[in-house]
């Protein structure tokens, strides 16, 4: 009995998983212009001539190691103002200029508002992404103890992994809060 049970032991953890990794097809991937409203291309476009939406081709190899290359780092939607419409932020690059932007919906066209705090020039490419911060409690410890409560959603600023700081509706306007 004894023998059964260990050879049985054995032979199960020994035995190597059966599954194999899922690689979408490449027609099935987003891609930078089809993943984004046109009428938020349109109004970028209309708004920023000479300005272009960041792409993959933008960001370094190594950003990849901590993003999944079928997102779009330099793109997010979410509903920041709580006003039941989807706001857009996104990176917008001219040559070696960069610029963050809110579009928030007024539900036929947009107003928008630009980020202060990212740096003005990129000499190569991007290490930074866009991600929905959810509601709830932010607590940061460096560089100084400070919390941030969030009551609506949020775009969190990401440098490489780390969170660089989190942009959120204030009640009048899109307000920053440090986290680097």
């Amino acid at each position: 009995m004894r023998t059964g049970l260990l050879l049985l032991l054995l032979t199960a953890c020994t035995a190597q998983p059966s599954y194999r990794r899922y690689v979408p097809a490449a027609n099935t991937l987003l891609t930078d212009a089809t993943a984004i409203p046109a009428h938020v291309v349109s109004y970028v476009q209309q708004q920023w001539p000479g300005w272009r939406l960041c792409s993959h081709q933008d960001y370094d190899k190594s950003f990849w190691s901590f993003y999944d290359s079928t997102t779009l780092p330099f793109y997010a939607a979410v509903d920041i103002n709580d006003d039941t419409r989807t706001d857009y932020s996104l990176l917008l690059r001219n040559g070696q200029q960069l610029r963050l932007v809110f579009l928030l919906s007024t539900g036929d066209s947009f107003t928008y508002q630009l980020a202060d705090n990212i740096p003005a020039t990129v000499k190569t490419s991007l290490s930074y992404g866009l991600l929905p911060e959810p509601p709830g409690q932010i607590d940061v410890a460096y560089p100084a103890i400070q919390s941030l409560l969030l009551t609506t959603n949020a775009i969190s600023l990401m440098y490489m992994e780390n969170r660089y700081c989190i942009y959120y509706w204030d009640g009048r306007q899109v307000a920053t809060f440090k986290t680097m």
